[in-house]
């Protein structure tokens, strides 16, 4: 599961003559106008969720674009509440060193002296 960027186009004012998140976004052909709506189109599946056109568009205050959950399968995930499918979320790690939980896993240093790594 990952977030990729939606225009609400009822705030967009790109027919205005406002392209900043097209011309800020780091991404090509992710972010486009549509010439029949005259507002910003995002293309999900170029989209990496950077969220660099939503800071953009919100320092213009037109607050016109959202960051949305995107399933494995590609579909937008619109409902509240809505999770992620079977096999995405991913176990939680547990790791204890010297028989007391580590404070930051992650830390490579601290796998020299790991004795168990878990996964729950």
């Amino acid at each position: 599961m990952y977030n990729v960027a939606q225009v609400i186009d009822e705030k967009c004012v790109a027919k205005k003559g406002c392209r900043l998140c097209i011309m800020y976004c780091p991404e090509a052909n992710c972010l486009d106008l549509n010439p029949g709506k005259m507002v910003a189109e995002v293309f999900i599946d170029r989209c990496k969720g950077c969220e660099l056109c939503v800071i953009v568009c919100d320092a213009a205050k037109h607050y016109a674009i959202t960051m949305q959950a995107v399933s494995a399968t590609g579909k937008l995930m619109s409902q509240k509440g809505e999770s992620a499918a079977l096999g995405q979320a991913l176990p939680r790690l547990t790791v204890s060193c010297s028989g007391s939980p580590a404070q930051d896993p992650m830390a490579p240093a601290l796998w020299v002296f790991c004795w168990s790594v878990s996964l729950e």
